[in-house]
């Protein structure tokens, strides 16, 4: 039973302000499709309105920070200066300031507050958290039919006789504003788009009305996994991004490179760097000196002042921290010597200087073992031709030369063709002497054909 209960996926938990919140979406978005009619200005600040009403009900217990109220002004602002902006820079503005204030409404900017970061939160607000929850409105829908359908009968009645209330509201409200636009032609001028929104014709009008709600599916699937998905988003997703980028909102390191003109002045501050978070690997294993840092444009503006300072710095991102970072053993001796440890630089030019003449002496002795095997195997190869020519009886037929040769690599086996061109009667070159052995070695193999 335990080991079912493990298996089992997590079951999906809406809140009631969720549930009620994705129904009401569905008229939220169909009014939003009506922004790209002829009353557009009338129909965006009713949906802003509806935006904000949502916004406010999902984030009611939130603590509500002090630039939210700014970002709502702004959107205000964006409204009232549709007529003079057009309708697209009107509508871009007010998604994207309403987007950053539902952001700092839900507390879920990622500085916590606007900042340096505000680009981050605008693709996290358009693009990561919406399509992230872009069927979390169907699931809250579905999560309250569930409960309908569990529900008491008393409680169904409850809610049907609720949603007949909120249509019955509607027309009356539909008839009561058709009525006084009737009488007052002022009025029915100020409501008439609304009126002409709300009536539905057999014909045209039905494919239209049918079309926008079509439209409006995505557009509310969308918007509210903007709005519930801000709501529902973990304060642990904000600290990875901030982790990630070595981001801290509470400080913000920069150099100051007015102080640094002089160069007594980037040595000092070179100095400094280094004690604060240098280090350098022992030149016996490997050569590697680092700056490292929690701080991102700390270390980048570093990586700059090194550059101008005629050093050629590597950056890489490792564990959180921002690395500076020379492997070429030059550069660092430089560097050290720079930033006054030049008892340093001399240990690692020490150490490289002795690990060249290890690494020469080792080349030099196997580059000797190499050919001492090479001519140990040579001779034992001439040694094998010989012996096989004379049990041939072929060596004795051979000119004297070549059997004087045969009979000194036999005597002298461990010597080398020079040794033995020297010990020759007369002496002969080392290429003489090499070639009587090739002589002797296509003998023997004629003789063993």
């Amino acid at each position: 039973m335990d080991e079912r209960n493990e298996n089992t996926q997590p079951v999906f938990n809406a809140s009631k302000a969720e549930k009620y919140t994705a129904l009401f979406m569905y008229i939220a978005a169909y009014v939003y499709t009506l922004t790209t009619g002829s009353r557009w200005e009338l129909w965006l600040a009713v949906f802003v309105a509806l935006f904000v009403l949502m916004v406010e009900y999902l984030d009611r217990g939130v603590k509500r920070a002090r630039e939210s109220w700014v970002w709502l002004v702004t959107v205000c602002t964006a409204l009232g200066r549709s007529r003079v902006w057009g309708e697209f820079y009107s509508i871009a503005a007010v998604h994207i300031l309403a987007v950053w204030w539902a952001l700092s409404r839900g507390g879920k900017l990622i500085e916590g507050k606007s900042g340096h970061l505000l680009p981050l939160d605008a693709l996290n607000g358009f693009v990561r958290i919406p399509f992230g929850n872009f069927s979390l409105r169907l699931r809250c829908a579905g999560a309250w039919i569930k409960d309908m359908s569990r529900g008491r009968k008393s409680n169904k009645n409850t809610i049907i006789a609720s949603i007949t209330a909120v249509v019955l509201g509607v027309l009356l409200l539909w008839w009561a504003a058709s009525s006084l636009a009737s009488a007052d032609s002022g009025f029915g001028r100020m409501v008439s788009g609304v009126l002409d929104s709300l009536r539905i014709n057999i014909g045209t009008d039905f494919w239209d009305f049918l079309f926008r709600f079509v439209v409006s599916l995505p557009v509310g699937a969308y918007v509210f996994g903007l709005i519930a998905g801000t709501a529902r988003l973990p304060e642990e997703k904000l600290r990875r991004i901030v982790d990630l980028l070595g981001y801290d909102p509470s400080l913000v390191l920069h150099v100051n490179f007015g102080l640094l003109e002089d160069e007594c002045c980037r040595t000092a501050f070179m100095r400094g760097a280094f004690l604060a978070g240098g280090s350098v690997t022992d030149p016996e294993k490997r050569y590697h000196l680092e700056l490292a840092t929690s701080h991102m444009q700390a270390s980048r503006e570093v990586s700059a002042l090194l550059t101008e300072m005629g050093f050629v710095p590597h950056s890489v991102r490792r564990s959180g921290s921002s690395v500076i970072y020379f492997k070429q053993s030059e550069h660092i001796e430089d560097l050290l010597t720079t930033i006054g440890a030049p008892a340093a630089a001399m240990d690692i030019m020490t150490a490289k200087v002795d690990k060249e003449i290890r690494n020469g002496a080792n080349r030099a002795m196997n580059c000797d073992m190499a050919n001492v095997n090479k001519t140990v195997d040579a001779a034992l190869e001439q040694t094998a031709a010989i012996s096989r020519l004379a049990e041939s009886g072929r060596l004795a037929l051979l000119p004297e030369k070549l059997r004087q040769a045969a009979q000194l690599r036999l005597d002298n086996p461990e010597m080398s063709l020079q040794q033995l061109a020297e010990r020759s009667d007369p002496p002969v070159s080392k290429s003489c002497m090499n070639h009587r052995m090739r002589r002797l070695m296509e003998e023997a193999r004629e003789s063993h054909e």
